[in-house]
């Protein structure tokens, strides 16, 4: 398991969420409305820090802290902009074919 040295910690808001998630850091430069990547459960994500960091020893929690890996880059974004749109059209993509799906079933009837 790997071990980390935080001085910090921040509240991180992502696109997809209502609810901030804190995580480690050492960056003390951070602010809100900062673009940074995060190491998540489920892997490298972009989010927007919505909690200025706080000394670590006010951290009360139980749960373990992933790390704030870096700032997001401009590419970063846009990346994350593009993942959004083609994650919109694949899901009306299927919206699509599920309803083509029981169209032609309820033809078969």
């Amino acid at each position: 398991k790997k071990t980390y040295n935080f001085t910090h910690y921040a509240g991180i808001l992502f696109s997809n969420g209502s609810r901030a998630y804190f995580f480690g850091c050492t960056n003390l430069n951070l602010k809100e409305g900062d673009k940074v990547i995060v190491e998540t459960s489920r892997g490298i994500e972009l989010g927007e820090v919505s909690i200025a960091p706080i000394e670590i020893k006010k951290y009360k929690q139980q749960l373990e802290l992933k790390p704030i890996l870096r700032i997001a880059t401009e590419t970063d974004v846009k990346l994350h902009n593009a993942n959004k749109e083609d994650a919109k059209n694949a899901m009306k993509i299927c919206e699509e074919e599920v309803i083509n799906a029981w169209n032609r079933r309820a033809n078969e009837k």
